[in-house]
Formats: C-alpha cells, structure tokens, sequence
C-alpha cells in the first residue's frame, strides 16, 4: 500500500514537472536513467540489498582438508598435518565424516580451504563464506555497499563456535 502512494506521487510529480519544466525534466532524463541503468548492468544495485561479490582466491597458499586426528591436528589433502594451538578437538568431530564437517562449517558444502597463519589465535586461517541477511544493515546508504562473499577465519575459532572443539585453558604463571 505505502508503496503504491509512492508510485502514484511520483508519477504526479514527473507530470507536474513535465507541464512546468519540460526541457529540464528531458535532460535529467536521459542523464540520470542511463546512468541507473549502467550501474545496475555493472552489478550496483539501487536502495535494496547489496551486491555479494565473489572475492576468492583469499588465502596465499590453501590446501584443502582431508581429515582430522586427535587431539588438535588438521591434516590437508597432501598428507601434511598441521597442530592447532590452543584447540582441543571434541570426539564428535574425531567421529563425523568430512563432508559432515564441511556441512557444519559452511551452508554450501565447498571443501574446507586452510593454511599456517602465526597471527592467528590457533595458527591457522580458512576461507569462510560470509552470510549476509540484509546487506543495506550495516551501511544504510542510497547506494548499498559491494559486500565480499568470502572472509578470512581462524580455523581453531571456528570449529570452537560450532562446538566442535573447546579452547585449552592457559596455564598458570608458574612462580
């Protein structure tokens, strides 16, 4: 309803300035409608939800992940095994197959991609898919913001929030 006032006092107001200003509304109208139209073409949407952008690749040098081992070792598809700091693996997840924790960690099921990161909390990165509800949330604006389809995640922190395993307690300061 609030919608179709909208229209109906837009298009009064286009014929209002069609009787009064026809040479002015003529001009705005071939600069601004090819103008909408070329941003929409080009992926920039107008007052709505925004546009997720595909901004793989994101990490260095990914590999992918094969299994996992006991007690906090990830283990890529090349053989390689990698210690996850400070992470403790539940026994759940030492019992679910792959595509299962795939299917937990991302909505779409893509091969969980990881590599070595020393900044991070657990020493390890993945890609991860981010999820956006409403891309227009976070930054209201006439024209919505480009989000990136794809972040960067601590592989440890991640399975931790997923209750897939518990962060270890640090040790007490021996005196």
């Amino acid at each position: 309803m609030t919608v179709a006032i909208l229209v109906a006092l837009g298009l009064d107001f286009v014929r209002w300035s069609l009787r009064t200003h026809p040479k002015i509304t003529f001009a705005l109208s071939c600069i601004l409608l090819p103008a909408a139209l070329l941003g929409h073409l080009h992926g920039y949407k107008l007052y709505g939800s925004a546009t997720v952008i595909d901004n793989r690749p994101i990490l260095d040098s990914p590999r992918q992940l094969a299994g996992v081992a006991e007690p906090n070792v990830v283990i890529a598809t090349d053989g390689s095994r990698f210690e996850l700091k400070g992470i403790t693996f539940e026994p759940v997840l030492l019992e679910i197959t792959l595509q299962e924790i795939s299917g937990s960690l991302n909505r779409n099921r893509d091969p969980i991609l990881f590599q070595p990161d020393p900044r991070s909390p657990s020493g390890m990165i993945t890609q991860w898919r981010c999820r956006y509800f409403c891309g227009n949330t976070f930054e209201p604006m006439f024209v919505p913001k480009r989000l990136p389809a794809y972040t960067r995640q601590d592989l440890g922190l991640l399975l931790v929030g997923r209750r897939l395993a518990t962060r270890n307690a640090p040790s007490p300061p021996v005196e």
